[in-house]
């Protein structure tokens, strides 16, 4: 285990990194499990990182845990249809040509199974991805009559950790909310329940809450309404023609 005050935990690496190291050894001194000096078992901070890993899996399903949502360009390829791409939850899509881009729908599978034409052709509309684990297939349609480009705006998951000793740099925030959110997973396997009845159980889940809520709304992005300009049009009565 990294000592205090070296490169991996208080000395002069990246700033704004941690190690999974960190994150379990601070979240079993919070659970009181550790006092200062004390070092855990590898079997305990085995089970810390792969806990840690289960977690940010977990958080992989939370829009506003993810912080980013990245662009990627895929070739369309005329009288192609289906196209390979790793698994990421699609948050929009666009069609790329001459270095302007127009936006596609995302179908939902509803939406795609009242397509009764899945193999008609024409400049693309909409696409549908099968979601499948591992590597998806997204469907576009229509089917592109010439080669154009694909913009798929994707959930990026948040990455686990490899080793306890590896340093990461994460977002503003993650660091509190990963290490308290971690101890009141581990919390059971200490014996630790029942927040109601024990203070220290209670604070932790309070502080699990607070720092997560602090990511979630850093993460937030506006939402804007829109309406029909034609409802916005001014409009004056015709007193002659009763329009």
């Amino acid at each position: 285990m990294a000592q205090f005050n070296t490169n991996q935990w208080n000395g002069s690496g990246t700033a704004g990194a941690t190690s999974a190291e960190r994150l379990v050894y601070r979240a079993l001194r919070d659970l009181l499990v550790l006092r200062a000096g004390q070092t855990a078992s590898p079997e305990a901070m085995q089970d810390g990182l792969e806990m840690l890993n289960d977690l940010l899996d977990s958080w992989n399903t939370e829009r506003l845990t993810v912080y980013q949502i990245a662009r990627d360009l895929y070739d369309l390829v005329a009288d192609v249809a289906e196209y390979p791409v790793p698994q990421r939850r699609i948050e929009a899509a666009g069609l790329v040509k001459d270095g302007t881009e127009r936006e596609l729908d995302v179908l939902t599978p509803a939406q795609w199974a009242a397509v009764s034409d899945k193999s008609a052709a024409g400049t693309p509309r909409a696409i549908y991805s099968d979601n499948a684990a591992g590597e998806s297939i997204v469907f576009v349609h229509r089917v592109p009559t010439e080669a154009a480009e694909l913009a798929l705006y994707t959930w990026q998951p948040l990455q686990a950790f490899d080793s306890l000793e590896t340093s990461y740099t994460l977002p503003p925030g993650y660091a509190l909310a990963l290490r308290f959110n971690l101890a009141a997973v581990l919390a059971p396997s200490f014996g630790v329940t029942h927040a109601k009845a024990n203070p220290l159980l209670g604070g932790i889940e309070a502080n699990a809450v607070k720092y997560k809520a602090a990511i979630k709304s850093f993460n937030i992005r506006p939402i804007y309404l829109s309406c029909d300009p034609a409802l916005l049009a001014p409009r004056a009565f015709d007193i002659y023609t009763g329009r």
